[in-house]
């Protein structure tokens, strides 16, 4: 009497995939660098009345590539986009606003834990580099006679390199050539992420 197994052949499986994914609350929307501190501290410093913040993000934008080297095993790059942008307000008059976006690359390792040619559970950990581009403007009349350095100008604009990273315990991908996956995890790319996937 037979078995059915859902073991495939290695020659089988497809070697490389390309992947892109929508991320919700990355990394950034949570973590302030020493620019964020500066920019707030001057808001806060510089008007007498208590000021209203409002802000928005985008989420995480991402571009996956990886190459399989055995039926588990995976290396790859991830590159992430994520944006931000902040507004001081004071008697429903715009005092200040921040607009902050980021860049990620990250190299990829990639676990498959469950492999069927239609159906795969996997966990994946990238680590690399992200660049932080802040540009703030200050709308007050006073700005000049502020004590703050940074008051004496309308812009100011900041580059910073910081670590970025994700870890993503559990993923799930479904279909073969063209397929959908969703994985959950913690980094720039995502506490919730989903998308689409090619292999070939």
């Amino acid at each position: 009497m037979g078995t059915t197994c859902f073991a495939i052949r290695e020659s089988d499986l497809s070697k490389s995939e390309v992947a892109v994914s929508y991320g919700f609350f990355p990394y950034s929307d949570f973590k302030e660098t020493p620019n964020d501190e500066i920019w707030e501290n001057f808001v806060h410093g510089n008007f007498d009345e208590s000021k209203e913040m409002k802000g928005t993000t985008t989420g995480s934008f991402n571009i996956m590539f990886n190459h399989r080297f055995n039926h588990t095993w995976g290396l790859g790059i991830d590159f992430s986009y994520a944006g931000e942008k902040s507004q001081w307000e004071e008697h429903n008059l715009k005092v200040a606003d921040k607009n902050v976006f980021y860049l990620s690359i990250m190299p990829r390792l990639k676990a498959n834990w469950v492999h069927h040619k239609y159906f795969v559970i996997y966990s994946s950990f990238a680590a690399g580099a992200m660049w932080k581009r802040t540009k703030g403007e200050t709308h007050y009349e006073n700005l000049e006679d502020a004590n703050d350095f940074i008051g004496r100008v309308k812009t100011r604009i900041a580059n910073e390199a910081i670590f970025s990273f994700q870890v993503s315990p559990l993923g799930i991908e479904v279909g073969n050539h063209i397929g959908a996956f969703a994985e959950v995890g913690f980094g720039q790319m995502g506490i919730v992420q989903a998308g689409l996937r090619f292999r070939w």
